[in-house]
């Protein structure tokens, strides 16, 4: 939404509130997998991610302005997390297909944003604006938008995997004994 009112709302709040908000929802899946695999949650990291980013969103519109510096930025804080979520379904989510699975697709949308984020010091390659139409900038809209869909699903399989086991494994035991 932040997006579409750019031009229309303060920079402010379309770059660097829109910015945070992205790095915070996509730091709730790095928590949300850890939570579900009974680890203790990164709060502390995802709290200086979003100060980092905020911090660097406001320098690179308003101090030095940079788009450039803008997609490195929000490209390394974006892979960071995507890989931390990935970590946690591949080590944790072991014996799951799914979460084997949805790790995979993590580790791919991971790479994706790094290398978007290498592209901005290869001149040729780098983006020149929100809207520009190079290679990376395609790959990378177009990755975000199916792995948003798949990593959905994802999630709802991993979880369904896990009560479908939960459901197994209290249909052969006694909750009162213990016994099978």
């Amino acid at each position: 939404a932040l997006l579409a009112l750019r031009g229309g709302v303060p920079d402010w709040l379309s770059v660097v509130v829109g910015n945070g908000g992205l790095i915070l929802g996509t730091g709730l899946w790095v928590i949300g997998s850890e939570l579900f695999y009974g680890r203790p949650p990164s709060r502390r990291v995802l709290i200086v991610l979003i100060a980092i980013g905020a911090i660097a969103m406001a320098w690179l519109t308003w101090v030095q302005p940079s788009f450039g510096g803008r997609v490195f930025c929000m490209s390394v804080i974006l892979a960071w997390e995507y890989g931390a979520t990935s970590v946690a379904m591949l080590r944790f989510g072991r014996g799951s297909n799914a979460a084997q699975f949805l790790g995979s697709m993590l580790l791919v949308l991971s790479a994706v944003a790094a290398a978007r984020a290498i592209t901005m010091f290869v001149p040729s390659m780098a983006s020149t604006g929100l809207f520009s139409v190079d290679i990376m900038q395609r790959i990378y809209l177009i990755t975000s938008a199916l792995m948003s869909l798949t990593i959905t699903v994802g999630m709802l399989f991993v979880a369904m995997d896990r009560l479908r086991k939960q459901l197994e494994q209290q249909s052969f035991m006694d909750p009162l004994t213990g016994l099978l």
